[in-house]
């Protein structure tokens, strides 16, 4: 959601249930957007560059929520109240506001689950582990598991290893990533018992939440996405294309290209995409005209203009968001 950020994050919301007035610190409901540093091996430098860093990065997760919440992003009116530990004052910051795509997050789950289930299969522990979790809706650990269906520990264990992506262990505990994850999981182990012709049967009704089943051209224009990162979604009368950050080298005589070029490098890669998904999508027989109205985003990573003066290798950069309707886009 945040291609620029670098940072392991977590966000959490405090509303406290029982409260004795209107003047309790806790009356009010929180948000919090916090740095995990179990998150990662890095070590931060405790400098001013490393301190703006984090609280950019910061800021831009808060302000993604509230502007996706529907909430004002400044004080002023009636949205946010001082207390003893918060005040209600507009601080100073160069965040940005970042349009939130959840759309994105269930495209990669989505495609860890196809993956698993179609691409390479699971083993028949892996699928009682799964069962189990997606039944339980909780956290059992992997011995528990290993009873539960006269499986030997290690061989629990192997298995949950070598599925990192679906379950997450930690503390003996073990548990699915995410509900939409178990949801699909629950529907395509379900119709996949059966026999493994059925299983790109119903990784297809997962993926696409349709009856038409996985089909050759489908699965083309799936990988498609996949091979790209591409994200797409899907309304009544159009699609929305997500191309995520563009990789584009500009045909440049300078080391480091001047940002117009990258741009324009961008967006003729841009023009290769759409084209390259509307021949996919017109061969799975689909309405040329909800492809062609629907609209399309993407970022590229350009040069700030002194970097690209100095005509050096350099890191300075900065995230330019391009956009647009998909006909414009197809040239």
């Amino acid at each position: 959601m945040w291609p620029n950020h670098s940072l392991p994050v977590e966000l959490k919301h405090y509303y406290k249930r029982d409260y004795w007035d209107r003047t309790d610190e806790l009356a009010h409901p929180k948000l919090e957007a916090a740095y995990q540093t179990s998150r990662t091996d890095e070590t931060l430098r405790y400098d001013a560059e490393t301190i703006r860093r984090v609280e950019r990065e910061l800021d831009e997760c808060v302000y993604a929520v509230l502007a996706d919440a529907g909430l004002d992003l400044r004080a002023g009116g009636d949205t946010y109240v001082a207390d003893e530990i918060f005040t209600a004052e507009n601080g100073l910051t160069d965040a940005t506001v970042v349009s939130l795509d959840l759309a994105q997050i269930r495209h990669e789950q989505e495609a860890v689950v196809y993956k698993h289930l179609v691409d390479g299969g699971l083993s028949p522990i892996q699928q009682e582990a799964l069962g189990t979790l997606v039944t339980d809706g909780g956290e059992v650990s992997p011995t528990e598991l290993a009873e539960q269906h006269g499986r030997h520990r290690d061989a629990v264990y192997r298995a949950l290893g070598r599925m990192d992506d679906l379950v997450e262990r930690e503390y003996g505990g073990v548990s699915l990533k995410s509900t939409y994850v178990a949801e699909l999981v629950h529907d395509a182990i379900q119709q996949a018992e059966t026999a493994v012709s059925r299983a790109t049967e119903a990784t297809a009704h997962a993926l696409e939440a349709a009856d038409r089943g996985l089909d050759e051209r489908t699965s083309a224009f799936i990988a498609w996405a996949e091979r790209h990162g591409i994200n797409y979604r899907e309304r009544d009368e159009s699609v929305s294309i997500n191309l995520g950050e563009i990789d584009a080298e500009p045909a440049s005589p300078h080391e480091t290209p001047q940002p117009r070029e990258v741009v324009k490098a961008a967006r003729r890669e841009v023009r290769r995409l759409l084209r390259e998904g509307f021949d996919l999508w017109t061969d799975m027989n689909r309405d040329e005209i909800k492809y062609r109205t629907g609209s399309w985003k993407a970022s590229v990573s350009v040069p700030t203009d002194d970097a690209a003066l100095r005509s050096t290798d350099t890191d300075e950069t900065r995230i330019e968001y391009l956009g647009g309707d998909v006909w414009e886009g197809l040239g």
